[in-house]
Order: structure tokens, then C-alpha cells, then sequence
């Protein structure tokens, strides 16, 4: 990573500790690294104005109306899930950041608005999302504290392959405006990410890591389309390959039956 890299960032400012400035500190060390041509990129999901029915958990037939009333319409200033940890919160209120609604990202330096915009909100990994921006001025990916388990490059993959098991059965529905919805039918269902650190092998095999500290935390460095084509070898020989096998995993137990040709259930029911 180098003056005019693009960067998207996975971290835990708790693993990382403290460092200068803290999540501030964190970005700025960033953008000295890449200067003012490059960019920083980061998740910043909000499911707030999805359609409650495509939800793996809906609400009852008889509540249903009532919860899609309760959707807030589609917006870049929704809340950005807190499963995702405070860096993406500290650039997107970097002056400056560009963030695509949703199922989104933020930007934030050169290119930024063009990083993220060009969106297709029924397949957020697919060619037209943010990681074919990424892919397209050849982007970094940095796990600072975080696993493979955050490794969303390996979605790009799994879309890019089809995988079967990312077909939807039940139409992804995005509040757009008060009472007006907009609909993806060949909108994709990206799940369980649990054993995307199988990748990492690969990756390792191949030379393609780089591996060192931020603060206290572990941290890897890598190019984004070297983790999507580690994924896509995987995948070729098995298309099991990236599903986990934990108790409990609904997700990755009914991909393994689509996989294996049986019928199965709504995804969403």
C-alpha cells in the first residue's frame, strides 16, 4: 500500500487499543500512508429499510403491515450497524465522505463519490457495487483486529461464480419514499461469512500476505482481487467450500441442501 492506494478498512479499534488519536489517529495514519490521491474505503451497512418479509426471522402474517410501516425510507444519513464497530462512523463524518444508501459503503478521498455510487442494491457484491470500484483501481483490503470472518471481498466471489445458494426465493424489497417500494428480483442473499478464513491459506501459499501490527492488534494486508480469486479456486473445486459447519447455522446448512439438490424452504419464512 502506497501513495494512491485505495483502501477499504475492516478493523476493532477495542483489539487495536489505544493508539494516537484513537479511530481518528487510525485514519489519519491511513491517509499519510496513500496521500491525497488515494482513498479510504469502509462498510457501512444499515438494513433499517429493507422490506421486514425478506428478513431470514419475519414478522407474523398478521404483523407484517404494521412492521412495513415502521420502515424508515431509504437514506444515506440512516445508521450505520453497530455490529460494525465505530471506524466507519468516524469517515463517514469525515468531511468529505461519500456513502452509498442501504447495503452501503463509504468513501472517503480521491474518487470517493465514484467509488461508491455506481451501486446495484440487489447485488451489492456484483460488478456494478462498490468492490468492482475497488477491483477497478486495483484496492487494498487491511484487517486491522478483525479475521477472514470480515473478509466481505470473498462475497465477490461467491457472486461472481453464481452461486446457487445466493439465489433469493423471496424478492428483495427496499423502502425507497413513504408507502413506495422498490424491488430486486435477481436481488442475491449474502450469508454466513463464518468460514471465509479458508481463504487464508491460499493466500498464504501464494505469497499474497502481508502480515504486521496495528497497535496491539494482528493486522493483514492484501489486494482485493487476490482474495476473490483465492476464494473463486476454492470454489471451483468444492462449492462447499466457503460454508461453515457450526450447530446451528441455518444459512449454511440450507446452502449445503441447494447445493446437494434437495428441495427446500422459503429463505425467508
Amino acid at each position: 500500500m502506497s501513495e494512491g492506494s485505495t483502501v477499504l478498512v475492516h478493523s476493532s479499534l477495542r483489539k487495536i487499543g489505544p493508539i494516537q488519536g484513537g479511530g481518528n489517529g487510525l485514519l489519519e495514519g491511513i491517509q499519510i500512508a496513500i496521500g491525497s490521491s488515494g482513498a479510504v474505503m469502509v462498510v457501512s451497512f444499515c438494513f433499517d429499510s429493507m422490506d421486514p418479509a425478506c428478513h431470514w426471522n419475519p414478522p407474523k402474517p398478521e404483523d407484517l403491515e404494521a412492521k412495513r410501516r415502521e420502515v424508515a425510507p431509504l437514506s444515506v444519513e440512516a445508521p450505520i450497524d453497530p455490529c460494525l464497530g465505530m471506524f466507519p462512523r468516524i469517515v463517514w463524518r469525515t468531511p468529505g465522505a461519500a456513502r452509498s444508501p442501504c447495503l452501503s459503503f463509504v468513501a472517503l478521498g480521491n474518487r470517493a463519490e465514484e467509488l461508491v455510487t455506481n451501486q446495484d442494491m440487489g447485488r451489492i457484491y456484483g460488478p456494478n457495487g462498490a468492490f468492482g470500484g475497488l477491483s477497478s483501481v486495483n484496492g487494498w483490503v487491511l484487517y486491522a483486529g478483525v479475521g477472514f470472518e470480515a473478509a466481505t471481498s470473498v462475497h465477490r466471489a461467491e457472486d461472481h461464480m453464481d452461486m446457487p445458494y445466493l439465489a433469493r426465493d423471496v424478492p428483495l424489497r427496499i423502502k425507497i419514499a413513504d408507502d413506495e417500494w422498490s424491488e430486486f428480483p435477481e436481488g442475491r442473499d449474502y450469508g454466513c461469512s463464518a468460514n471465509f478464513k479458508s481463504v487464508l491459506s491460499v493466500l498464504q501459499s501464494r505469497g499474497e500476505l502481508h502480515e504486521g501490527k496495528v497497535g496491539k492488534a494482528h493486522a493483514f494486508l492484501v489486494r482485493h482481487d487476490r482474495i476473490v480469486e483465492a476464494a473463486i479456486f476454492l470454489l471451483e473445486s468444492d462449492q462447499a467450500a466457503l460454508l461453515c459447519s457450526k450447530p446451528g447455522c441455518e444459512w449454511c446448512a440450507r446452502a449445503r441442501r441447494i447445493l446437494a439438490g434437495e428441495e427446500v424452504g422459503s429463505n425467508c419464512a
